[in-house]
């Protein structure tokens, strides 16, 4: 390539970070995935599908999810949830969300719930052993 001048352009020297270097160097093209631990390692989060109300989680800890995805698998601690909820029917359906935070035992199911009218949106997380509710407020 030529400038009107005649002259080749001088190209920026351009040096790769560091990071994209070390990035380069790592082969994770035969890398085995994680191992999937054992149900009494981990908790379970569902979402509930019912004919008026729907409760969907959405994010976990900040990560969004599709929310087709019925359950998140997370290890025990604290978490934040991002509930979606629906309510209604088509033509008359509501929408809401509602983040959430509580504290998950090993072993243990959880499922979200929720209802959302008007400008009001509640969600609630239930431990599915206890039926205590762990997070949020129902109606």
């Amino acid at each position: 390539m030529t400038h009107t001048n005649g002259r080749t352009p001088a190209r920026a020297a351009v040096q790769p970070s560091k990071v994209t270097q070390k990035a380069k160097q790592l082969d994770v093209s035969n890398a085995m995935p994680f191992p999937k631990l054992p149900p009494e390692s981990v908790a379970l989060i569902k979402s509930t599908f019912g004919m008026i109300d729907l409760a969907s989680i959405s994010e976990v800890d900040g990560e969004a999810r599709d929310l087709t995805e019925d359950v998140a698998e997370v290890l025990p601690g604290e978490h934040t949830v991002k509930i979606q909820v629906r309510s209604g029917f088509v033509g008359a359906e509501y929408i809401g969300n509602k983040t959430l935070a509580f504290r998950a035992r090993a072993g243990h199911s959880y499922k979200v719930e929720g209802k959302t009218r008007r400008e009001d949106t509640f969600a609630w997380i239930i431990d599915e052993a206890t039926s205590e509710v762990v997070a949020g407020t129902r109606p």
